[in-house]
C-alpha cells in the first residue's frame, strides 16, 4: 500500500490522529487512559481502523476500540512515539500512522477477539474474489476512535460518554468530527457488517451509509428468517453499498462456535451479497 495521500484522505486522517476533543475527561474507566495527555501509560493516538481500509470490500462496524488489552498493536500505539501529544503529531507522520493501522495483524493482535469473526466472515465472496481480514478484503471501523476500558453500552449512558459520543459521531444536531461517515464517503465499501451498532436511534439509517436503492431485488428480503438461529437480523439495500445487519456483537463467539448457526450465518450473508449484486 502507497504511503502517499491525497488531499482528501489526509486531511482526515489527520484530523483523526490530531484529534483532542476528549483529551480533558478523566474517568479512568473511560475514554481517560488513552486519550488524555496525563494517561499514566501514555496518550495513544486514535484507532482510525483496523486492516487495509483502502482495499476492503467489507466493513465490520464495531462501536469503539476494546482498550483492555493495551498491547494490541492499534490499541496500545502511543503518541510519543511521534509527539509529545496528539495535537503535535506532524502531517508527515500521518502516512506512516495510517499505514500502521492499515497492516494490522488480527492473527497476533487481540486474537480472542477476532477469531470469531474471522470465523464468520472469512471466505465470503464477491465477484469470485475471496476476502479475508488478513488479505485485505474485510477489515473493522468503529464508530468511537478512542477506547475504553470499561464496557461501551454502561460507559455510554454516563455524562461524559454521551461527550465522547457528541465529539466523535453525533450527527443529530450536526455536531462533532463525523469521522466514520467521512471514512465511508472517502473509501466507498460495498458492504457494510453491523453486528446490533447503534448510529443515532434504533432502526435509523443516517444518510452517509447511502440512499435507498429505486429498486430492490424481490428476493432480497426473503433470505433470512428472523430467529434464534439466524445471526443476520436485517438488509437495507441503498445505492452504493449494502448493509447487512447481525445480532448484537457480544454474540458473535458463541454463534462462531456453533456449527449450525454459523453455517446459517455464512450462508445467508453470501446469498444477500450475491443477489444484491
Amino acid at each position: 500500500m502507497s504511503t502517499t495521500l491525497g488531499a482528501e484522505e489526509a486531511d482526515l486522517y489527520e484530523a483523526i490522529y490530531r484529534c483532542e476533543s476528549c483529551s480533558h475527561l478523566t474517568d479512568p474507566k473511560g475514554v481517560f487512559p488513552f486519550a488524555s495527555r496525563s494517561a499514566p501509560l501514555g496518550q495513544t493516538v486514535a484507532v482510525s481502523h483496523f486492516g487495509n481500509i483502502r482495499t476492503a470490500l467489507v466493513w465490520l462496524l464495531l462501536t469503539n476500540p476494546r482498550g483492555s488489552d493495551r498491547n494490541d498493536s492499534n490499541v496500545g500505539l502511543t503518541v510519543q512515539r511521534f509527539a509529545t501529544n496528539r495535537s503535535q503529531i506532524a502531517p508527515s507522520d500521518v502516512p506512516r500512522i495510517l499505514q500502521h493501522f492499515s497492516d494490522y495483524d488480527f492473527d497476533t493482535s487481540s486474537p480472542d477477539f477476532w477469531e470469531p469473526w474471522k470465523k464468520l466472515l472469512d471466505g465470503l465472496t464477491i465477484r469470485g474474489k475471496e476476502l479475508s481480514f488478513k488479505s485485505g478484503g474485510i477489515c473493522a471501523v468503529d464508530l468511537i476512535k478512542c477506547p475504553t476500558i470499561g464496557g461501551w453500552m454502561g460507559y455510554v449512558m454516563t455524562g461524559e460518554g454521551k461527550e465522547v459520543w457528541a465529539n466523535c459521531h453525533e450527527l443529530k444536531q450536526q455536531m462533532g468530527h463525523h469521522f466514520l461517515a467521512r471514512q465511508i464517503k472517502l473509501h466507498e465499501p460495498l458492504v457494510l457488517i453491523r453486528p446490533g451498532t447503534a448510529f443515532n436511534g434504533k432502526g435509523n439509517v443516517p444518510t452517509f451509509l447511502g440512499e435507498k436503492r429505486d429498486w430492490i431485488p424481490r428476493k432480497l428480503n426473503s433470505l433470512f428468517t428472523r430467529g434464534p438461529n439466524n445471526y443476520v437480523q436485517d438488509v437495507r439495500c441503498l445505492t452504493h453499498r449494502l448493509t447487512i445487519e447481525l445480532g448484537g456483537a457480544g454474540d458473535a463467539e458463541s454463534v462462531s462456535l456453533d456449527t449450525n448457526r454459523r453455517a446459517i450465518c455464512r450462508d445467508t450473508t453470501q446469498r444477500i451479497i450475491d443477489t444484491w449484486l
